[in-house]
């Protein structure tokens, strides 16, 4: 596969473990199943502790075929970010039966769940201190040449301690790089396809990919910007899944949106950002995040 091409749409097949089993690579290090955290598109999430120093970490898992290998795909960009202490770690990884996997960072419940546990009836001083953390994990990612392509809330999580206030990016599975540097440190952003697969959630996907048109860091944001906002309030495009319908009510009510509350009035600057970045452009974090204190602050 090119470099220009995209890694093909695929569902990981799940793999039930049973409570109690013991995974290992090498013998060297070896993880006990705890309990399942959760499964979806792109492979199974267990609770798992090493049997010899008690560390608790997470295993993803997904089941060895002729396609791709997402778990690699995943470890490979985790791995580049192995120094930012926000960011989900990698301990170990492997074949084991007829599956591979991935030891990393334990996390605690995802934004879509404890959403839920609230009844999705968040302060204002919550949603933003929401967007500022979730806003620095995808700016880690970035500074790593990396976009994430799907965001959404089950793909954020909080930190495992209940006394850590981290907030954690993860589920690279649509990840795709968008620059790289040569030998010599020169910087070099990939060039644009003219027309891509549809990528991310209906819901959250910014209007460049309804329009099937390469996505940059500011795609990111634009996702990140529509997941913050639900969290005051539905999106008026929330109740449908049909990608042309989703793509005619955020060009036509994004704004009056925003407008009609006070809270979210204030958010309005963001979009005019957003809207002057292109594919190529860094998006202005420094401002964005200047936005969210002063908000903050009143």
């Amino acid at each position: 596969m090119s470099e220009d091409e995209d890694k093909p749409d695929r569902q990981v097949e799940s793999i039930r473990l049973d409570i109690g089993t013991e995974v290992t690579n090498d013998g060297e290090k070896l993880w006990i199943t705890l309990r399942e955290i959760g499964k979806g598109a792109f492979g199974t999430v267990y609770h798992v502790v090493n049997k010899k120093t008690r560390q608790e970490a997470a295993l993803k898992v997904e089941r060895i075929t002729g396609g791709d290998n997402l778990l690699k795909i995943e470890k490979e960009i985790m791995l580049v970010m192995q120094g930012e202490e926000k960011a989900i770690h990698v301990y170990d990884d492997g074949i084991f039966n007829d599956f591979r996997f991935i030891v990393m960072t334990l996390c605690g419940p995802d934004l879509q769940k404890i959403a839920e546990m609230m009844n999705n009836t968040f302060s204002q001083e919550t949603i933003i201190r929401l967007c500022i953390r979730t806003l620095f994990a995808i700016k880690i990612l970035h500074e790593h040449e990396y976009i994430h392509r799907d965001l959404k809330p089950c793909n954020f999580a909080v930190d495992f301690n209940p006394n850590l206030h981290n907030v954690y990016l993860f589920d690279y599975g649509m990840a795709r790089r968008f620059a790289k540097k040569d030998v010599g440190g020169q910087y070099w952003m990939r060039r644009p396809r003219e027309q891509v697969q549809f990528r991310g959630t209906v819901r959250y996907c910014s209007l460049n990919m309804h329009k099937r048109k390469e996505l940059g860091r500011v795609d990111d944001i634009w996702s990140w910007f529509f997941m913050m906002m639900e969290m005051r309030s539905p999106l008026p495009w929330s109740a449908t899944a049909v990608p042309e319908k989703a793509e005619a009510l955020k060009e036509e009510h994004l704004v009056s949106f925003l407008e009609k509350d006070p809270f979210l009035r204030s958010f309005v600057s963001i979009v005019a950002i957003l809207n002057a970045t292109d594919y190529a452009d860094r998006p202005d974090y420094t401002k964005i995040f200047g936005i969210l204190c002063t908000n903050f602050e009143k």
